[in-house]
């Protein structure tokens, strides 16, 4: 990002320049010159990336985010009014800032009515026909399965049913070995998982290995992606083979939004999760 401000400034410096040398009708070699700089160094800023361009967006809010309910797949929650001015805003600064290199070319899409709703107000701002949006099972929600039942945590521990559940994600903060524990994790919450109808971590993780191939064959070069804050979570540790992936909140978690970059048969995350986007639009 530091380079972009560099960048930025030199760009300034040559743009100013060059609409004096043109305004003067000064050389029309000197000015030439300083066009070509100005154009090498705008490939640079003004958002050209070399190979793809992936941007992945969570949904906006839902009055289960606001209550601190799990939604999971099962639960098929709409934005609330927050919500929508988040996509809104989102879509807005995808539109005034990441476009200038040229539109998406593609958005994928989870089918959930939040992400939906999301997608829907985000392409009415960057200018994609909504009828093209591609619609991906591959890209729903973790499965929290019975644990997600628009009940807090705080009642459903009062049911003998959770027992179990409960006993077990209690025992993983205990275990003192913080490598021990992340390696154990997985082995830990597979217990219950019958049980409690979770989606295996196998299961998700196949979902998100068939994103990651249809990005790599995909002729499209700039991609919007859609879906869910645990999806995503997962997808760039997966991607990047990474416990744990640090975020950029500004008191703000749903529409965050990463970029990644697939350039030589490989991935680079250039940026986020982060909802640092927001700071544009806050009333001074």
């Amino acid at each position: 990002m530091n380079n972009n401000i560099d960048f930025e400034l030199k760009y300034k410096k040559y743009k100013q320049k060059y609409l004096y040398l043109k305004q003067t009708s000064s050389v029309e070699t000197e000015s030439k010159t300083d066009d070509t700089e100005i154009s090498q160094l705008l490939e640079q800023i003004g958002g050209a990336i070399k190979g793809k361009q992936i941007y992945l967006v969570r949904h906006g809010e839902t009055d289960w985010n606001v209550k601190g309910l799990g939604q999971g797949c099962r639960n098929d929650i709409p934005l609330n009014k927050t919500g929508k001015e988040q996509a809104i805003k989102t879509g807005k600064y995808l539109r005034e800032y990441r476009q200038g290199d040229g539109k998406f070319d593609l958005v994928l899409c989870s089918p959930l009515i939040r992400t939906r709703e999301t997608c829907s107000l985000i392409c009415a701002k960057i200018g994609y026909d909504i009828s093209k949006v591609k619609y991906m099972d591959e890209l729903k929600e973790n499965d929290k399965g019975l644990v997600c039942i628009g009940k807090p945590e705080s009642e459903l521990r009062k049911d003998k049913f959770y027992d179990d559940y409960y006993k077990v994600k209690e025992s993983i903060p205990r275990i003192k070995d913080p490598i021990e524990r992340t390696i154990n994790y997985e082995k830990i919450i597979k217990t219950v998982e019958k049980k409690y109808e979770i989606e295996s971590k196998e299961s998700l993780r196949n979902r998100i290995y068939k994103i990651i191939n249809f990005i790599k064959k995909t002729n499209k070069k700039k991609i919007l992606i859609v879906s869910h804050g645990s999806y995503i979570s997962n997808f760039l540790q997966y991607l990047f083979r990474v416990n744990r992936i640090k975020y950029t909140f500004n008191g703000v978690e749903n529409c965050h939004i990463s970029l990644l970059q697939y350039v030589d048969n490989k991935f680079n995350l250039l940026y986020g999760p982060s909802t640092e986007h927001f700071n544009l639009y806050e009333k001074k």
